[in-house]
């Protein structure tokens, strides 16, 4: 079992079987409202993404990307000074 003080951060994908994206993130933010999430899509940024940048969404990464970029991100992020639970 994982405790959510123990997640850092965790990466989304916009289309998901059973909740979307957006979904996902409000149901992780409940859980730990100061998480840092990455958004991966292959669809244009609009929208829901809008969504989830106000609720606290740190980035997003266009499909298909590479492992380089990924890392990249990710170490942005993480070295970012951490957001403070409201």
């Amino acid at each position: 079992d994982v405790r959510c003080d123990e997640i850092d951060l965790v990466i989304i994908d916009m289309k998901m079987p059973g909740k979307n994206g957006l979904e996902t993130f409000q149901v992780i933010k409940q859980m730990k409202s100061d998480v840092r999430a990455i958004l991966t899509t292959g669809y244009s940024i609009r929208g829901d993404t809008d969504a989830m940048f106000r609720l606290g969404l740190k980035a997003y990464i266009m499909k298909p990307y590479n492992l380089a970029e990924l890392s990249t991100k990710i170490s942005t992020i993480l070295a970012a000074p951490s957001p403070t639970a409201p």
